[in-house]
């Protein structure tokens, strides 16, 4: 739902009376709908997924559940350690790192007749 143009800016999201809806439920109740489950498996395209070994966020059996659940079969599971960097969710504390990875993969899938 498209909620407000202003300054040329669009704001997408839920609209007013679902918004009050949402505040109302359970913390677990508002995530229900967003789920990978049903969704990953459908992924047929090269497929990379970059994990830090130390995410707090997500946890990393977790990841690797969602990894392997993935349909493609070309998929990468890139988990960066601490010693390496990008340690953590998204590879806060060594963007860099997460960045040239994913330049490298990237090379590899559009350019490996090269």
């Amino acid at each position: 739902v498209v909620r407000c143009i202003e300054r040329g800016a669009v704001a997408v999201g839920p609209s007013q009376a679902e918004q009050v809806r949402l505040t109302t439920l359970p913390a677990g109740a508002q995530l229900e709908g967003f789920r990978l489950d049903g969704v990953v498996q459908k992924i047929t395209c090269p497929f990379l997924m970059m994990h830090g070994e130390g995410d707090e966020q997500i946890p990393l059996p977790v990841a690797q559940k969602c990894f392997d659940a993935v349909g493609s079969k070309n998929k990468i599971f890139k988990l960066f350690t601490r010693e390496e960097g990008g340690y953590h969710h998204c590879q806060i504390d060594n963007a860099s790192i997460g960045v040239a990875a994913m330049w490298d993969w990237l090379e590899s899938v559009f350019f490996a007749s090269r």
